[in-house]
């Protein structure tokens, strides 16, 4: 095997952004059984079973952003869903029917999205922090002709921004 250091040139930042949310994942699977186990010992079988229905609809949740297709963005957003939730935001990942991740498999495809959505999630955050209360940021991803991302807060209606999203 040898000096994992060795490997480690190998690594770009993609791959321990991976690394990161794997631990991130791992950390809360543990603590989601260590409530479970809880619950069951201590005969809190109601509360057991309305914890694993919770879980099972926040992990349904939490999948539709692997819909987009593009792994990049995907990594790329589920590491800022743990990094927003640690600030007690939580980031809503959605995906429009006419979403075409085929669209952004090339490189400079992928990284000019990459940029586009950190900017756009940044100036949200910049602005939901200075008008409103709601900690849940919505993200829709849009196709078509002319794609682009959707985000509001929960609780602003009428507050929708919307960003083109610059076709290849």
């Amino acid at each position: 095997m040898g000096n994992i250091n060795y490997y480690r040139d190998d690594f770009d930042n993609e791959s321990e952004l991976w690394i990161e949310v794997w631990r991130e994942m791992r950390h809360d699977c543990i603590n989601h059984l260590q409530i479970l186990m809880g619950y069951v010992q201590l005969g809190k079988i109601d509360k057991a079973n309305d914890f694993v229905k919770n879980l099972a609809s926040k992990i349904r949740e939490d999948g539709d952003v692997m819909l987009l297709g593009v792994l990049p963005l995907i990594v790329m957003l589920i590491h800022k869903k743990f990094t927003l939730r640690k600030e007690e935001i939580l980031l809503h990942v959605k995906v429009a029917n006419n979403w075409d991740p085929q669209t952004w498999q090339k490189e400079e495809n992928v990284q000019e999205l990459l940029e586009a959505v950190r900017a756009f999630i940044d100036v949200m955050l910049e602005e939901g922090n200075s008008f409103n209360e709601s900690n849940q940021l919505y993200l829709l991803f849009h196709g078509g002709q002319c794609p682009y991302l959707e985000s509001y807060w929960e609780d602003c209606s009428g507050q929708n921004k919307h960003y083109p999203l610059q076709m290849p």
